[in-house]
């Protein structure tokens, strides 16, 4: 196949590490700007920079707890065009339900889903302007098929497909400019 993303802006939340990074290495490759999001872990963001430094002038990294919608706000402050946004960042602590600590169990759904709904959010406004809007949120297979030592990961991931599901009918709404 050949793709063409000459001229496309997208962010990649979670983009220095797993799927993410590929994603963001895969876009520059065929010709977008990447913005590539990261939260906390600057080993994989000095790695991921050095890694695509060749396309130098075509990526951006913004540091930024998906989580947090205050870092969103201001992450979206330094985009001014976007194409395509792709809810990639997540994380994953694994326990039995009756030994999971509660604050655990939050960080996952707040970063796995919240964080996913919080960047759709303040992502809309932007691209409303693209010719070609784009939201792809990564979930896993264990959204539909879950596991009993990752309630926390597996809630997470069923609510990102079903938020997902929803979001379809409503950005149908919002983007179909016809």
């Amino acid at each position: 196949m050949n793709y063409n993303f000459n001229n496309k802006i997208a962010l990649v939340t979670g983009g220095t590490s797993g799927i993410g990074k590929e994603i963001s290495k895969q876009l520059l490759i065929h010709g977008a700007k990447v913005i590539i999001n990261y939260a906390h872990n600057e080993e994989n963001y000095e790695q991921t920079r050095k890694e695509l430094a060749e396309y130098k002038e075509n990526v951006m990294f913004i540091k930024a707890d998906v989580s947090n919608e205050d870092e969103v706000i201001k992450m979206f402050e330094k985009i001014e065009n976007l194409d395509y946004l792709v809810n990639n960042a997540g994380t994953n602590i694994d326990s039995y339900i009756e030994n999971f600590n509660i604050e655990d169990f939050k960080k996952v759904l707040n970063v796995n889903l919240i964080g996913k709904v919080i960047c759709t959010k303040h992502a809309i406004p932007l691209l409303k302007n693209s010719k070609t809007p784009s939201i792809v949120n990564i979930a896993s297979r264990l959204g539909t098929r879950p596991c009993v030592e990752s309630s926390a990961y597996c809630s997470a991931e069923a609510g990102i497909i079903n938020f997902t599901r929803s979001k379809c009918i409503r950005a149908f709404k919002i983007f179909n400019k016809s």
